[in-house]
């Protein structure tokens, strides 16, 4: 007989302990509590050697190497203790590796249903560059990875408001489905704004220069970009959720993160592959964009996750 039983979910969090790891197990907590998710706090140290030059590696001694993995456990167990006293199911992994790897071998092992990450930013959120611990996370995970930006507002402890764009694609469609089902238990305890953004360039790059032409190819496409919207929101609507459509122009990217800002969203929520063909997140990707020039919190959902 097949186990009926509710799939619990489990979420992965890293932490270097820094100001911005801490918002993100923050941010990682919330939504364990919303979700009924165990939290699994990950460090990962990797200590054997530091190179002074590439002929003169500095050996760490091995008294000096203990004392920061038993501060790095004990900083684990009073993290994790503070969150038990919350409610939560918490439990702390001190892995032999580098960040990243610590995390994604975790992730693996445990087949988390979300990995969170802090990035770190270095000249403004418009600039903003992800450190090298979370854009590995990002680009390699085959798992929904959340990346938290220094400054990002925790969610509403009741509401979410979350973007979810869309270019129609079998796989924007199944982020979106996964994202859904990751983020929220119940369609009254989130606000859904479903988005198409029109990169006009790239629509009117195969079109001769008549202007009427390309006005009236452009509310074409914006009318049949609304229609798309209202069928995908008139199913979750059925479903129990508070859905809002809006169609944008301009760059996918500089858009998302415009209407979050505008209206004060608790997180996008993307795919990282579409009608674009890539195979995997990518420099210069809408997604990748995305989580470096957004105010918010981003989902990101390779087509892997997406797709199971």
């Amino acid at each position: 007989m097949a186990d009926s039983r509710e799939h619990r979910p489990t979420f992965v969090v890293a932490t270097d302990f820094s100001s911005t790891a801490d918002l993100a197990v923050e941010h990682a907590a919330g939504l364990a509590r919303r979700r009924g998710a165990r939290l699994v706090i990950v460090h990962g140290h990797s200590l054997a050697t530091y190179w002074v030059g590439p002929a003169n590696p500095l050996r760490i001694p091995p008294s000096f190497e203990e004392a920061i993995l038993q501060n790095a456990r004990q900083r684990l167990d009073a993290l994790c203790e503070r969150l038990r006293q919350t409610g939560l199911d918490v439990e702390a992994r001190l892995v032999s590796a580098t960040g990243p790897e610590a995390v994604l071998h975790v992730a693996k092992e445990l087949d988390a249903d979300l990995v969170v990450t802090g990035t770190r930013g270095h000249s403004g959120f418009k600039h903003l560059l992800l450190g090298s611990t979370a854009e590995e996370i990002v680009r390699n995970a085959h798992r929904p990875v959340l990346a938290i930006h220094p400054g990002d507002a925790l969610p509403d402890a009741i509401h979410l408001r979350i973007i979810l764009p869309t270019d129609f694609s079998d796989d924007a469609a199944a982020a979106l489905e996964q994202a859904i089902a990751l983020l929220s238990n119940r369609g009254t305890d989130c606000t859904l704004s479903l988005v198409h953004v029109l990169h006009t360039p790239v629509l009117l790059a195969p079109m001769g220069g008549d202007m009427a032409v390309r006005a009236a190819f452009i509310e074409q496409a914006r009318e049949q970009a609304a229609e798309g919207l209202e069928r995908i929101a008139k199913d979750l609507r059925g479903k129990g959720y508070t859905v809002e459509t809006l169609v944008r122009d301009g760059d996918p990217a500089d858009a998302l993160a415009e209407i979050a800002r505008e209206q004060h969203a608790s997180l996008i929520a993307m795919g990282t592959r579409g009608l674009t063909g890539l195979k995997r997140i990518v420099h210069g990707s809408v997604a990748d964009r995305t989580v470096r020039h957004a105010r918010c919190p981003v989902l990101t959902l390779p087509r892997a996750a997406a797709q199971s």
